[in-house]
């Protein structure tokens, strides 16, 4: 099994949870978020699952999309990591 392609973003307030989940609701496409090592993962249109994973994970999420491999909406790039992330959720 080919392994799917990843993104690594972060969401560390609340304002930006909604801003992704804004950017994930115009596109049809299933996407999951999950921990670095894949042992954790939400839907990453819940609300709740992403709260969850920005507070047990903060520095390392990952999105990626489960109907088109490696394919992101071009917004998705406001949400990568390209330095080092925050390591807390101000809520």
């Amino acid at each position: 099994m080919k392994p799917y392609i990843r993104a690594h973003i972060a969401l560390d307030t609340q304002p930006v949870i909604l801003d992704f989940l804004k950017l994930l609701s115009a596109d049809s496409d299933n996407y999951v978020v999950e921990s670095e090592d894949g042992t954790h993962s939400v839907n990453a249109r819940s609300m709740l699952g992403l709260i969850y994973m920005a507070t047990e994970h903060p520095t390392e999420l990952f999105i990626k999309n489960l109907t088109h491999d490696g394919e992101f909406p071009p917004a998705l790039d406001n949400f990568r990591v390209y330095g080092t992330p925050s390591t807390e959720f101000h809520f």
